[in-house]
């Protein structure tokens, strides 16, 4: 049988279990060996080699990599990795170990500032340029001490990944889709690239040793791709020149990646419209004329264009997977400034980043909603979708420096996604309520006067008449749909009582309460909840001391508020309860002008519940005796992970482990006990995976 971690066998003294796997992956190359040393590559000096390599024999003159056009290589084989054997000694030399100068031959063996680009020609047969994708495996290792490094890989003079902040020793496996934008396989000549981009020093008063190095490459094709690229705006190259500006002259919050009437769907900056494509939009005007027209995807968010909708389309087949995969860099933000970004897909959201002061690369399994827990993550459509991108606050790291509040987009990509990986941790989130928009605006939302609406707001409908807010008692409120925001979209705001107020004011004008009243399901009160809201608008030499509570405990308390402000708080464990509740918000104080208001942008709450996937099943396929000595066992494994074999010679009790922490490989891992004590004719084996 099989099981998660574990599975275990009695062995068979006369016979074992075949196991027969079949291939079809088609390697392309690989370069050095897995073996954690660079011995069998050259140092990266241009004394010693060029910073082309070419794996077979070819004509690359017309081929162009990161750093240049290749040549015609006429092999006969690969290219050597190193002049000469490990350990010669140059004769004219004599302390010498290697032959490095002898050619310009030979694999560079890091990534350093004088040396930052690596081209690696190839060829692919026709059937392995017709693969769904290509898969590239390495091992970045023996970085210099106190370095860190960011990295870009390119196919064909194309960037599909971009991996920063590498620390320590970092094993990658990337697939390259076919599909990505701009991403071709030739039959025939091509090239692999690798560039360092950007690193730096871990601490400025340490030694700088600017350099990662490769343990080995390995390029398979005749690959499926283990996920669909829906789609991808910009690309992974450390820049912006491909996005517009973000402003709204030269833009929209809005923009749009397939043709549709999206009118009726409401992304985090309101809703969408009409595009009639039947192409993607644009990314940006062409010439770089950012005012051409309102066209283009923003390059940044920014305080006053906070939020990017992202409308698109999913086919039946697509929105029936459990998992969609979406990632992203955030970079180049403004000197000295701090950003809380979060990420939603129809409405709900799927990644939170709360203090970001540098570049953060983000790459997030997003589960359909129901696969996580009940209720929790976003609903995937057939046909129109929006993903929504919002900066919902943040401000300067120094209040006495520069204030710059930007934040940019390296790259920003959605697709299917397998099932998490082995102890993957997973996040899916829930929106309890949300009211407003984030544009910097509160036009939604109805005038803070009692004629026209209460103090109290119902996000859920329930029974709230023993609920205390601070402005009083919640009453029994029918539903089925949350209160409205506003009375009509023409601003009649005294057709009723109802809608949610857009301000607090001072006391004496009798608006200095909101409460929000919601439930709670009994499933999602472990959270934890975040609560957020931005304050803005407000009156002309004005300022205000706030307090928020939940269920009557205080979460957030602020002083003379005078200008934009946001407002980001887990709430105390334990306080929200299962059925009715209610947060309010309130105006304790501040100057009494005239103009004592201060305004809403958005007001919301969400939920979220972590899972770690389990392990996966596996087995024992063969054990094989040799004589009355030594016992083979073979199991199913996979590459990074652990295992413990464990032997007794009864099933019940007595098992000991008899080799810890075995490295699995890809595919099967086989060790062999050559400890079994003499005359035995019963022993049982277990295998538990560890990790």
């Amino acid at each position: 049988m099989k099981h998660p971690q574990l599975t275990l066998a009695l062995i068979s003294l006369t016979m074992g279990l075949a196991a027969a796997r079949l291939q079809a992956d088609s390697q392309v190359f690989q370069i050095g060996l897995f073996d954690g040393q660079n011995g069998d590559f050259e140092q990266e000096s241009d004394a010693y080699n060029t910073p082309g390599y070419y794996t077979e024999p070819g004509d690359y003159s017309a081929t162009q990599g990161n750093y240049g056009f290749g040549e015609d290589y006429p092999g006969p084989g690969a290219e050597i990795l190193q002049d000469g054997p490990n350990g010669t000694v140059d004769p004219g030399d004599p302390g010498s170990a290697h032959n490095w100068s002898l050619s310009p031959n030979g694999f560079p063996r890091a990534l350093a500032p004088g040396r930052p680009v690596l081209d690696v020609f190839f060829q692919l047969s026709a059937t392995e340029a017709a693969s769904g994708a290509l898969l590239l495996e390495t091992d970045l290792f023996g970085l210099g001490a106190n370095s860190f490094h960011d990295l870009i890989f390119y196919i064909n003079n194309v960037p599909f990944h971009r991996q920063l902040n590498v620390r320590g020793t970092t094993p990658l496996k990337l697939t390259i889709p076919r599909n990505q934008p701009g991403v071709l396989f030739n039959t025939g000549a091509n090239v692999l690239s690798v560039r360092r981009s950007g690193g730096g020093l871990v601490d400025a008063a340490g030694p700088n040793n600017p350099w990662i190095q490769f343990d080995a490459l390995r390029l398979t094709a005749e690959v499926a791709a283990p996920q669909e690229l829906i789609w991808q705006i910009g690309s992974p190259d450390n820049g912006t020149a491909e996005f517009e500006q973000e402003s709204g002259a030269f833009n929209n919050p809005q923009y749009y990646l397939a043709a549709g009437d999206y009118s009726t769907v409401r992304g985090q900056a309101g809703l969408g419209g009409s595009h009639a494509g039947p192409d993607a939009e644009i990314w940006q005007d062409a010439g770089g004329d950012s005012a051409a027209s309102l066209e283009g995807f923003p390059r940044a968010l920014v305080p006053g264009r906070p939020a990017v909708d992202i409308y698109f389309q999913l086919t039946a087949q697509q929105a029936q997977q459990n998992h969609l995969s979406f990632r992203t860099i955030l970079f180049a933000l403004g000197a000295n400034g701090s950003h809380d970004v979060r990420a939603y897909l129809n409405g709900t959201p799927i990644a939170v980043g709360l203090g970001i002061t540098g570049p953060l690369q983000v790459e997030t399994l997003i589960p359909r909603r129901g696969v996580l827990a009940a209720g929790m993550g976003p609903e995937f459509l057939t046909g129109k979708n929006v993903l929504s991108l919002v900066r919902t606050g943040g401000g300067p790291v120094d209040p006495l420096g520069v204030d710059n509040p930007w934040i940019q987009f390296d790259f920003l990509s959605l697709a299917t996604a397998a099932a998490p990986q082995t102890g993957q941790r997973v996040e899916a989130y829930q929106t309890v309520f949300s009211v407003g928009n984030y544009d910097s605006a509160a036009g939604e939302f109805e005038q803070e006067s009692g004629a026209f609406n209460n103090p109290s707001f119902y996000a859920d409908a329930g029974d709230y008449s023993l609920r205390e807010g601070k402005a009083g008692f919640g009453v029994n409120w029918a539903g089925p749909e949350p209160e409205i925001w506003q009375d009509g979209p023409s601003g009649t705001w005294a057709d009723s009582n109802d809608g949610f107020p857009r301000a607090l004011i001072k006391q004496d004008w009798g608006r200095p309460i909101i409460d929000v009243f919601f439930q709670a399901d009994a499933g999602a009160l472990d959270g934890p909840y975040l609560f957020t809201t931005k304050l803005f608008g407000l009156g002309p030499d004005s300022s205000h001391d706030l307090e928020f509570y939940i269920n009557g405990i205080p979460f957030y308390t602020q002083a003379a508020v005078n200008k934009e402000t946001y407002v980001t708080a887990l709430l105390p464990a334990g306080s929200v309860e299962a059925g009715g509740n209610v947060i309010s918000q309130v105006r304790t104080g501040g100057l009494n002008t005239d103009t004592a208001w201060i305004q809403f942008d958005q007001v919301e709450l969400i939920t979220r519940s972590t899972t770690t996937a389990p392990l996966p099943a596996f087995s024992i396929t063969e054990l094989t005796r040799s004589g009355a000595g030594a016992v083979t066992l073979t199991w199913e494994s996979e590459d990074g992970a652990r295992y413990d074999l464990k032997a007794s010679s009864a099933l019940e009790s007595g098992w000991a482990t008899i080799a810890p922490d075995i490295a699995g490989t890809a595919g099967t891992t086989t060790y062999t006990d050559s400890a079994v004590p003499a005359n035995t004719t019963r022993r049982f084996y277990k295998v538990a995976r560890t990790r």
